[in-house]
Parts: structure tokens; C-alpha cells; sequence
């Protein structure tokens, strides 16, 4: 498959999967069915959550699966350490697969295992000012691990488009969301090449085959029974 055809599927598959996000469901706003959908669909991801963080300020839990994204964000910010900051002074990203061996963060690691059930933790930027993440959280050590970090980087993508379009564009207006997302696209593209050390056409490809995984899921979500 050519470069030009592996961009095209992606932002087909990204356009298809935001519209599915943003249908109304029962009145739930499209980033906490975001967040839902995460637990769902990326693999390893027991609890999920968007948080803010504004410079100076306490971070705030905007939309999440469990009251344990809050008191992960807090412990952080009392600690000064921990995956949401970590991601708000570098690269995008931030992973520890087992706190339980302290990893980049010790006082925040032997704090969340001695007072939660969490163990692993994934962070991915979705925007850098005001400092915004999606904080995926596992059960399980080593339970998100690449297939979770692919969809992360995807979910975070999209998690920005649907901030930017918080209500609805007017019809002339597709062509600014088409351009949004065409740029988050390519953020998602250069988290996976710095991650993976691959090119954009392999880190396109991952990102596709990961929006077609998603959108089974969220079709799945909807046509159950409730």
C-alpha cells in the first residue's frame, strides 16, 4: 500500500470514528463517552480519564471512569511527580508498566500502590497549553502495553478535536475540522515514530488498523443491550 493510500484510509477511519463519538447517546458528552470507550477498547485500560492541568494550578478530573483518576491527578500534584507532569514538561507521553518497581516517578509509585489498585499507568498529551492528558490506568502490571500505547496516542488525537468542536461547527466549518484533525492526526503520527523508531507510513498504518479496532468496539457498545 502507498503512502498516499495509507494517509487517506487513516484520516477516513479518524473522520468516521470522531463522527461516531460525537453522536448523542443518551446525553453523554462525547469525551466521557471517550474515556468509556478507552476502557473498553484499549487493551490492559481499567480506569480512564481527561485531566487539566493549568500552570500554577490543582489539576482537575474533567471527564473520567472512576474517582481513582482524581485521586491519582491529586497525589501527583501534592508529590510533584508522576506521569501528568511528566507528559506536561516532555515528549507526549509517559508509561510505567509496573509502579510496584517505582519507574520514573518512586514517591508517586509507592504511594498509588500502597493506596490503590492501580499498577500500571499511561499518559499522552492531548494539549500543551493549557496542559490537558489522557490518563489510561491498569490493574494489572504490564497490562498496557503497545497495542494500548497505539490506541492511547489515537484517543488523545481525538480527545483534542472534540475540545476544539465543542458544539457543533456550522456546515461551511467542516473544512476547520477537517484541518484540525488532519494536524492531530499528525501528532498521533509523530508519537508513534518517536515511541517506535518507525517511519510515518508504519506509524500511519498502526494508527489506522487501531481506529478500525475502536470503532468495532464503540459498534459493538451501541447495538447492545443496555
Amino acid at each position: 500500500m502507498n503512502p498516499a493510500q495509507v494517509s487517506g484510509d487513516l484520516a477516513l477511519e479518524f473522520l468516521a470514528l470522531h463522527s461516531s463519538l460525537r453522536a448523542d447517546r443518551d446525553g453523554d458528552h462525547p469525551l466521557q463517552r471517550l474515556v468509556d470507550l478507552a476502557v473498553d477498547a484499549v487493551p490492559g485500560c481499567d480506569w480512564a480519564g481527561i485531566t487539566a492541568w493549568p500552570a500554577g494550578a490543582r489539576p482537575e478530573s474533567l471527564w473520567a471512569t472512576s474517582h481513582l483518576i482524581g485521586e491519582l491527578d491529586h497525589l501527583q500534584y501534592s508529590l510533584r511527580q508522576g506521569p501528568c507532569l511528566s507528559v506536561g514538561r516532555s515528549a507526549g507521553f509517559a508509561a510505567a508498566g509496573d509502579l510496584a518497581d517505582g519507574g520514573p516517578w518512586p514517591a508517586f509509585a509507592r504511594r498509588a500502590v500502597e493506596g490503590t489498585p492501580v499498577r500500571g499507568v499511561l499518559a499522552v498529551r492531548v494539549s500543551e497549553e493549557p496542559a490537558v492528558v489522557l490518563e489510561l490506568c491498569s490493574g494489572t502490571p504490564g497490562g498496557l502495553d503497545a497495542p494500548a500505547f497505539e490506541r492511547a496516542a489515537l484517543l488523545a488525537a481525538h480527545a483534542l478535536v472534540l475540545l476544539v468542536h465543542r458544539t457543533p461547527p456550522p456546515e461551511p466549518a467542516g473544512l476547520h475540522l477537517a484541518l484540525t484533525a488532519g494536524r492531530q492526526i499528525g501528532v498521533a503520527v509523530g508519537v508513534l515514530m518517536r515511541a517506535y523508531g518507525v517511519g510515518a507510513q508504519q506509524a500511519s498504518a498502526l494508527l489506522c488498523s487501531s481506529s478500525t479496532g475502536i470503532r468495532q468496539v464503540l459498534a459493538e457498545n451501541t447495538l447492545s443491550p443496555s
